[in-house]
């Protein structure tokens, strides 16, 4: 196994060369990581050469942002069709000068006969409705399994996603990933893409369609979907169409499949309103439902729209729920509607509330999921809601029973007195815990109390602490140095960038780096 990573360096053609040059005949597997290093045709047909001589079973070649054009692709597929022993490729051409020329001879990738997982990744180049045909030839590979193609900033239309659709003939696939953003798709290409359903060994499907022209009708063939009786994973995005509550309620008349068993949809950006949010909220009557993803962002919802999505509680059979719903207009009441999650059966809860109106009220509304007792993590996202020093105590006031919690505040109003306040949370049995008080008042007394808090706890083993933007200087920066004394403290991540933190604080956080329990430690300054 060899990973060579020289992304963002001008190491150019010669450079590729040489990586290529150094590879080992025996070598099984190749991370190779080379993003905006101006490596062109040349560089990549070296490295492509020196892929086919070797005995590969897994090559993950990043190649974006570079200077790669048609030769580049076509040296790319004439070397490895031969590489016979090759089962996973992974090729990330993003953002290079491939045109219909270079898809259609990558295509000839299907001939590999071991081939299980393919993804080809071509964002942002030149390829047409010739070259997308020619790539979803990729089916007729004998042996693969998972297929991913990425042509996200194109103007495939509705012709291009049917042809796109045409995967539907595959008789092995089973995971097909389709990103397609920024395509000016319309329903008509939207209702080809969702005859994907057809493909009788799928089982899990991810249809990037984000920022195109879909309505409610595109929406409803795409709904159909969840129908499939052997499709147990969706991920459906569809952020920045042109979705109403109609498209919602089309949606929400299929979500309830009996397969399926984890569901993630994309459907921010859309004019939903509170209307949306509630058809949504009737997911929770899916029988199979497991893991549910929903983002809701920037939909103009209010209050009442949360109302409906704290109904969730009741959904039996749900143990993993993430929510999105930053951008809206949600308060206090729609704060404490979704803080009756804590009475649900959830074992995972990851609910960001960002840019909303919560204030210090909707921030305490929240406190009953931290004291949820049978919830082991809880992911809480509150960064731009003006939430000062009250809010903070009264979002920590019942105490805390998550083993894993981790709490983002970034851009609020929050200083020491708010740092106080949440170490007096209660810790017993916490392991994981992070803490993002970015562009915040915090200054060393903050800090001080954070680390004389954090470093006596003996259960705590993970900690992820984010203290940029801040008033923060050497005192402060020594005092969370001591964060080395932490007895059973394994991994830590430490960022305090743009804060006042001089030679002296520089010096001890350093003393982090020297042997102790924690394992892995990251430094931000």
């Amino acid at each position: 196994y060899q990973r060579r990573v020289h992304g963002g360096n001008a190491i150019g053609d010669a450079g590729a060369v040489a990586l290529g040059n150094s590879l080992g005949p025996s070598l099984q597997h190749l991370v190779i990581c080379l993003e905006g290093s101006d490596v062109s045709d040349q560089g990549t047909a070296a490295l492509a050469s020196a892929a086919y001589s070797t005995s590969l079973h897994t090559l993950h070649l990043g190649l974006e942002s570079n200077e790669v054009g048609d030769k580049g692709a076509e040296a790319l597929a004439r070397s490895l069709t031969h590489a016979t022993t090759l089962t996973t490729l992974v090729l990330c051409l993003e953002h290079n000068n491939i045109t219909d020329r270079g898809a259609v001879a990558l295509s000839a990738l299907r001939l590999l006969p071991r081939l299980v997982h393919l993804a080809i990744r071509l964002d942002g180049n030149n390829v047409g409705l010739e070259g997308v045909e020619a790539l979803s030839q990729l089916q007729h590979s004998p042996q693969l399994r998972e297929l991913e193609l990425c042509l996200n900033e194109y103007c495939l239309r509705d012709a291009g996603a049917m042809a796109l659709g045409e995967l539907n003939l595959s008789p092995a696939l089973e995971k097909i990933t389709l990103m397609t953003s920024r395509n000016m798709i319309g329903d008509e290409g939207a209702m080809a893409l969702a005859e994907l359903k057809m493909v009788p060994s799928l089982t899990a499907l991810v249809l990037g369609l984000d920022d195109n022209l879909i309505s409610s009708t595109g929406a409803a063939a795409l709904g159909e979907m969840m129908l499939a009786p052997h499709l147990h994973t969706l991920d459906l995005r569809l952020n920045g169409n042109g979705l109403t509550a109609e498209g919602a309620g089309a949606l929400a008349e299929v979500m309830m499949a009996p397969e399926l068993a984890q569901l993630s949809l994309h459907v921010g950006r859309n004019n939903l309103g509170d209307g949306g949010a509630v058809s949504l909220a009737q997911v929770r009557i899916a029988t199979a439902l497991r893991d549910l993803t929903l983002h809701l962002d920037n939909i103009n919802m209010g209050d009442l729209g949360a109302a409906s999505l704290g109904d969730l509680r009741w959904a039996e059979s749900l143990t993993t729920l993430r929510l999105g719903l930053e951008g809206n207009a949600l308060s206090t009441f729609g704060a404490a509607s979704l803080a009756t999650l804590a009475g649900a059966r959830l074992r995972t809860l990851d609910l960001n509330l960002s840019d909303n109106t919560l204030g210090d009220a909707g921030a305490g509304a929240l406190s009953p999921l931290l004291s949820s007792r049978g919830m082991q993590v809880l992911v809480l996202g509150l960064d731009s809601n003006n939430i000062g020093d009250d809010g903070v105590q009264g979002l920590v006031a019942t105490g805390c029973s998550i083993p894993n919690l981790q709490i983002s505040l970034t851009g609020n109003n929050i200083g020491n007195a708010g740092a106080v306040s949440i170490m007096r949370l209660t810790w017993q049995g916490m392991t994981e815990f992070g803490l993002n008080l970015d562009r915040n008042n915090l200054g060393d007394e903050g800090a001080e109390a954070i680390a004389i808090k954090l470093r006596s706890l003996s259960c705590l083993q993970c900690l992820d602490l984010h203290l940029e933007r801040n008033s923060l200087g050497d005192r402060g920066a020594s005092a969370l140095a001591t964060l080395r004394n932490a007895s059973n403290l394994t991994q830590l991540r430490l960022s305090l960038y743009g804060n006042n933190v001089n030679d002296i604080g520089a010096a001890a956080l350093t003393e982090l780096k020297l042997p102790s329990a924690i394992h892995q430690v990251s430094i931000t300054l």
